[in-house]
């Protein structure tokens, strides 16, 4: 990381430090509020149905979904069927979850990436991918990657899934992205240093950084 991209990001952490100071955002002695994961999402241009989707819990759970091609609102059946599984705090472990996602978009015809975050104690992300869909953690300026691309997709006889778990630090911001997000990494930072201190607006401004929407577009972020 280059020491202006570190000086503007070290700029934004102690605006945010001073914020949360004198408006109590943080708590004495326990570490970072559990801010919510904030979702935005806008689909193409001429289409009718957007083939992305999402939800997220307070700032336990997020799950975004990309359907494959002209997926008819596949995304959307899944989401609702994870959103029905919590509301019954039914909430299952991941390897459940994927299992009755895929079962159900085998069902439709239809194919999905996945990307399912949980954050444990407030600092510790553990999750899932399949697919392109990205995830990242920007850390002191730097984007990290967490997953990986993966194939086949949700939908198949047997979905590549990648694993994740990772311990958190103060000031990283969670993005999840459909792959319709084609910022460029110093974008991406820019427009996240500039919403540290209004988190709850973040994922629409990326999504706003993006003028032109040749895809469905979607992204969660979570600022720890």
């Amino acid at each position: 990381m280059d020491a202006l991209t570190r000086q503007r990001w070290q700029h934004a952490a102690d605006s945010f430090n001073r914020h949360s100071e004198q408006t109590g955002t943080w708590a004495k002695g326990c570490g970072a509020e559990r801010m919510n994961f904030i979702g935005a999402t806008r689909k193409q241009a001429g289409k009718i149905i957007n083939d992305d989707a999402f939800t997220v819990f307070n700032g336990t759970f997020a799950f975004l979904l990309d359907g494959a091609g002209n997926a008819r609102g596949a995304a959307k059946r899944c989401v609702d069927i994870i959103r029905g599984q919590y509301q019954q705090n039914l909430m299952p472990s991941f390897p459940h979850l994927i299992n009755l996602l895929n079962m159900n978009l085998i069902g439709l015809d239809a194919e999905s990436t996945l990307v399912g975050v949980e954050i444990k104690q407030g600092n510790f992300l553990t999750g899932v991918s399949c697919g392109d869909s990205p995830l990242y953690v920007i850390r002191e300026g730097q984007p990290l990657r967490i997953n990986q691309n993966t194939k086949p997709r949700l939908g198949t006889s047997r979905p590549d899934i990648y694993w994740m778990a990772l311990a958190l630090k103060k000031h990283d911001v969670i993005v999840a992205a459909s792959d319709g997000l084609v910022l460029d990494r110093y974008r991406m930072v820019q427009t996240v240093q500039r919403y540290m201190l209004r988190p709850s607006e973040m994922a629409a401004a990326l999504l706003n950084m993006q003028a032109d929407c040749s895809d469905d577009v979607t992204v969660i972020t979570k600022l720890v």
